[in-house]
């Protein structure tokens, strides 16, 4: 089998495709699998001709049987409607920081996310039970997807009032909370905050907040904020002054005997802590075994590699894979979090089965316009 892999380019999270491939190959090496892997980078997913060539030249030249991209834009469509053609299955790779295209489902595709999204509200749901009013804090980049709205929207429409919205600047350089801390000091009858920041900048919130010792604080965070390479890169925190808490597609802390081989065989792999995007492309390999099992029948049409994922269910480390076939989304558990100063999460309880919140979100989205940033989330 060969698989085509484009790779994404990140100022925010620089070693995202290095993880992601890591991840990927990792588990090809712990299977043996036959697999041949070609790879291209194609940025933050902005310039559409050259995402286009790049996967035209995959499906065409490299004669690729299975194409993954890590991009999530609406112009997708254009590759997906070549891959029809030629009848070869695409996967889309991303967070899931977006809703839904309307172009989707798409015969000969289908999208492998994080369900950053579904994540934020769930989040929201939990931020809702124990808090009536919130503050809503993020950057000028991260609020530009569809995740920050799932998060401050769902908190409002399950009774939730955001009383103060602070959006900081996305460079390291000029990053400051002061207004969101001036708020809180001025109002102490708001004593929880909705976040959604990645990268450096969710390492800067956290400790800008922590220096700030604002007390009995609650923090109900999107996932970004919970990874663990924050602390790889710049130190733990002091013990946190506040709690951070909030849903989470796959945390180390998961104890499942498929994520202990995971962690266990990336750490030993690429000497790095592991974290979402290795799992990621780990995951993504368990997918392609499992085309790859059923090769003989499908033989690598996309019509027929449907049909195959329909029985699919398969243990990764984020829980068991399964296959929406009205939305040609992979599925998997979602898992509730806490989180220290070290980034070590804590696992309080976990949604075994998210369809029905998935069936509920698509039906709110559908059909609603949002504008939002053009690169693949948390691509610039």
């Amino acid at each position: 089998m060969k698989l085509g892999l484009l790779l994404p380019r990140s100022t925010f999270q620089p070693l995202l495709q290095h993880d992601l491939l890591a991840g990927c190959k990792a588990y090809m090496a712990h299977r043996e699998l036959p697999v041949e892997l070609v790879t291209a980078n194609i940025g933050y997913g902005t310039d559409v001709p050259a995402v286009f060539a790049a996967a035209e030249k995959m499906l065409m030249e490299d004669n690729v049987d299975v194409l993954a991209i890590y991009a999530d834009q609406d112009s997708l469509q254009q590759i997906a409607d070549f891959a029809r053609a030629v009848n070869k299955l695409v996967i889309l790779l991303h967070p899931g920081a977006r809703y839904f295209h309307a172009w989707e489902p798409h015969t000969h595709v289908i999208s492998h996310t994080l369900h950053h999204s579904l994540c934020c509200r769930f989040t929201a749901e939990l931020a809702a039970t124990k808090a009536a009013a919130a503050a809503y804090a993020t950057s000028f980049f991260d609020c530009g997807f569809p995740a920050s709205h799932s998060l401050s929207q769902h908190y409002a429409d399950n009774g939730g009032q955001i009383e103060h919205n602070f959006i900081s600047k996305f460079n390291s350089s000029d990053f400051s909370i002061s207004p969101l801390v001036d708020f809180l000091r001025q109002q102490p009858a708001v004593t929880s905050v909705l976040s959604m920041y990645n990268g450096d900048l969710a390492y800067y919130f956290l400790r800008q907040l922590q220096e700030a010792a604002i007390p009995n604080l609650e923090v109900f965070a999107a996932p970004m904020v919970f990874e663990p390479s924050l602390a790889t890169a710049h130190g733990a925190l002091p013990p946190l002054s506040y709690s951070l808490q909030g849903y989470l597609p796959w945390a180390a802390a998961i104890e499942l005997p498929a994520n202990k081989i995971f962690t266990d065989t990336c750490a030993a792999a690429t000497n790095r802590v592991v974290n979402s995007a290795m799992m990621h492309g780990w995951t993504t390999a368990q997918l392609v075994e499992y085309i790859l099992q059923g090769a003989s029948q499908h033989q690598y049409a996309a019509t027929a590699i449907m049909k195959h994922l329909a029985t699919l269910d398969i243990a990764t480390p984020r829980g068991t894979l399964h296959f929406d076939a009205a939305t040609h989304h992979t599925l998997a558990p979602v898992w509730q979090a806490t989180a220290g100063g070290d980034m070590v999460v804590k696992i309080n309880g976990n949604i075994p089965d998210i369809t029905p919140a998935w069936s509920t979100m698509k039906a709110a989205v559908e059909g609603v316009v949002t504008t939002h940033w053009f690169n693949t989330y948390p691509c610039a």
